[in-house]
């Protein structure tokens, strides 16, 4: 008889419900909720995403399930090579009235410096939120989305959900050992 100890495994892509950009001037009352374009620069422009978690993924699902998780952006375009910071966002905004002047409050730093270079345009970005999409699920956490702050002068442009490659969240689910294989079946002759 064998046994079988892997992790049972899926895969679940959280709901992108929310994207827009920011501008770093607390006067700036421009809403770019509706375009088809995140830019993210190192002077001004921060841009904020959030997904709907409990839509996609079993009920009663914990950190304790989630092997990987990743954000992939679709790089439009790189005026300037550089890099993406990723912060926690721990105040409530919206898609539709989120500027300047009510941006919201960001909270720790979940993944530092991913590189984004000239050849990043065209292809998708991949970031690690694993430890992030963990706390939320555990609760220890509010998920109020991510922000993406370009670091090293970068200045890039992503496609928002309203264009046609929005951010994705991919959650890969490990469900725990798997019990030993069951007895065989009986046999059946073959003709």
């Amino acid at each position: 008889m064998l046994t079988s100890l892997l992790p049972a495994i899926s895969n679940a892509a959280a709901t992108l419900t929310d994207d827009t950009q920011v501008h770093a001037s607390p006067s700036s009352k421009k809403n770019y909720g509706k375009s088809p374009s995140i830019r993210v620069n190192s002077d001004t422009l921060t841009g904020l995403l959030r997904f709907n978690l409990t839509d996609s993924l079993p009920d009663a699902t914990t950190g304790s399930s989630v092997g990987k998780a990743v954000i992939k952006l679709w790089v439009k375009s790189v005026q300037k090579p550089g890099a993406i910071d990723v912060y926690r966002i721990t105040g409530d905004w919206k898609e539709t009235t989120a500027t300047g002047t009510n941006s919201p409050q960001l909270g720790d730093k979940e993944l530092a410096g991913a590189a984004v270079e000239t050849s990043a345009a065209g292809h998708w970005l991949v970031l690690d939120v694993t430890q992030l999409v963990k706390a939320w699920l555990d609760g220890t956490a509010d998920n109020q989305g991510i922000a993406l702050k370009a670091v090293f002068g970068g200045s890039f442009v992503m496609e928002s959900k309203e264009a046609l490659y929005g951010a994705t969240l991919d959650i890969l689910l490990t469900t725990g050992e798997r019990g030993a294989q069951g007895l065989p079946g009986p046999q059946v002759p073959r003709e």
